[in-house]
């Protein structure tokens, strides 16, 4: 087994394309280092990436990487200090021993039907505090495009009516609104939040990355996301769940 802790400690920083171009599909880089985990499994290292690792509540990107002789399947990107590793499955050829060019190419599909779904999430942490007229914290979260939700800290005592939570989620989403990525230093991070949840949890960093929904939030998140609103669709909440912590809001995202 390979201990990515340690192999990380060796290895320069990924570049994470996605945190500045959540569009880019597919791009060429540099494979710096493979390491075979077992069989045809492999987990491969590339100087700069477009595939977003889990974490965050989002799941992790999946495509391919192809090289002049060889072709890999991405099953699962993990982040281990800073350093993306793309874990999967060699398909064909062998891969390089050292430096060498290769294609990365997203899962397209998936991908953007998670960049609507993680935006409408940070729409509904916005209708939440509209509807029930307060500010609530979220607890957890899945951007996944098979189960999403959002889980907030709501006391039994609040009822939130779900069919006026999905009435305020799509009349910001049908307002056609820009989505944009700012980054903030630590002593301008204040200037530039906006009905950002849990702000206490907030991990000490030198630069934010915040995502900002033009009139609606302004929130710390790595995550991928659309650049309008209206590219979401219909926002359809699906069910709630009471949680030890408060409620879970269930929900997808249409066509």
């Amino acid at each position: 087994m390979v201990d990515l802790r340690i192999v990380a400690e060796s290895l320069p920083k990924t570049r994470k394309k996605y945190l500045t171009d959540s569009y880019a599909k597919e791009m060429i880089t540099d494979i710096v280092a493979t390491f075979n985990e077992r069989g045809k499994k492999y987990y491969l290292v590339s100087r700069e990436t477009i595939f977003h690792p889990l974490g965050g509540g989002q799941p992790s990107d999946t495509g391919f990487i192809l090289g002049e002789n060889f072709q890999f399947r991405v099953k699962k990107v993990l982040d281990v200090n800073g350093v993306l590793f793309h874990y999967g499955i060699l398909l064909k050829g062998e891969l390089p021993q050292g430096d060498a060019n290769a294609k990365l190419l997203l899962d397209w599909d998936k991908r953007y039907k998670i960049m609507r779904i993680h935006t409408a999430g940070h729409i509904l942490d916005y209708a939440v505090n509209e509807v029930l007229g307060g500010e609530f914290e979220t607890l957890s979260a899945s951007h996944s495009a098979e189960n999403a939700y959002v889980e907030y800290k709501i006391p039994p005592s609040l009822k939130l009516d779900l069919r006026s939570l999905e009435a305020k989620a799509n009349e910001v989403a049908k307002s056609c609104l820009q989505v944009r990525v700012v980054f903030a230093e630590s002593n301008d991070i204040h200037e530039v939040l906006k009905n950002a949840p849990n702000l206490r949890r907030l991990p000490n960093l030198t630069e934010y990355r915040i995502v900002v929904i033009d009139k609606v939030n302004s929130i710390p998140c790595s995550g991928t996301h659309v650049a309008n609103t209206c590219e979401i669709g219909e926002i359809k909440v699906l069910k709630s769940n009471e949680t030890p912590g408060g409620v879970a809001i269930y929900y997808d995202v249409y066509p």
